[in-house]
């Protein structure tokens, strides 16, 4: 695994993205999953693949990413792809463009095939944005626009895949050749980790261990949340994994409230159990 004091200038840093059927964790399907592998200024692999998600693609998300129905039937099933970039990412360092998003869309399926990621450091490429290139707003589009990087095909996997790569390059040449993993985690103050390994860092109060049983359990989870827009109307949420937002312990589930992704600071929850 690549350790926290690692030169990001020698690591192996798989950049990803997936294109989706919608927005929601819970009700929606991965379509497609690219990624490209970096080494310094080198790229030493690619990941590629359609899948069939076994429902119709909505006409308005096609308008958007321009995946049909028929470019993806008779792909593989999430199962084959999903172990198959798994394999590909290994124990390397994950990069994507608004990263809880695409680990919240990817982790229910790859739970569902029976897989698990390696526990991988994640870089967020828009929270390191936002601290360090100055930007009308921090949307892969525009940053790729600021900084001259090309952008042909948006809105499908490789083609953003491949302008987050130039991004994370960017931002990693403002940091230095001597950049750490734990330089990026300070600066974009934020800690993210995919699959095993967070728990050994990161201990919940026992109050709360109905979020660890969830997670671990694949169970929902009814908290009472001092704080976000519903106040603090008692909700039901599918936790998915916990990360480190500015500084704070925080679990990404899925709110069953708006069916939406959220994350909720452990410091403003007051009480948890399995529902």
């Amino acid at each position: 695994m690549n350790g926290a004091e690692q030169l990001l200038s020698t690591a192996r840093i798989v950049v990803f993205d997936t294109e989706t059927t919608g927005l929601s964790p819970a009700t929606d399907h991965v379509l497609e999953i690219a990624a490209v592998a970096i080494e310094g200024d080198r790229e030493t692999g690619r990941f590629e693949s359609l899948i069939d998600p076994g429902v119709p693609i909505p006409k308005a998300l096609t308008a958007i990413h321009g995946i049909t129905d028929e470019m993806v039937r008779d792909k593989p099933h999430f199962a084959e792809v999903g172990r198959a970039f798994l394999d590909f990412a290994g124990e390397s360092i994950l990069a994507a463009h608004n990263a809880p998003y695409d680990m919240a869309m990817l982790h229910r399926p790859l739970l569902d095939a029976g897989l698990e990621p390696a526990g991988n450091p994640v870089i967020d490429t828009c929270r390191l944005a936002r601290r360090l290139i100055e930007s009308p707003n921090y949307q892969l589009s525009t940053l790729a626009e600021v900084l001259h990087i090309p952008l042909n095909g948006a809105h499908r996997a490789m083609p953003d895949v491949e302008a987050c790569a130039g991004l994370l390059r960017a931002c990693l040449s403002r940091l230095g050749e001597e950049a750490t993993m734990a330089d990026v985690e300070r600066v974009s103050a934020a800690r993210l980790i995919y699959g095993r390994g967070f728990w050994d860092q990161s201990q919940l109060p026992a109050k709360l261990s109905a979020i660890e049983d969830g997670i671990q359990q694949r169970r929902s989870v009814a908290i009472v949340y001092r704080g976000g827009s519903h106040g603090d109307k008692p909700r039901t949420i599918t936790p998915l994994y916990l990360l480190e937002m500015d500084g704070a312990l925080a679990v990404a589930a899925i709110c069953h409230l708006d069916q939406g992704l959220k994350n909720f600071k452990i410091s403003l929850v007051a009480s948890a159990k399995l529902a």
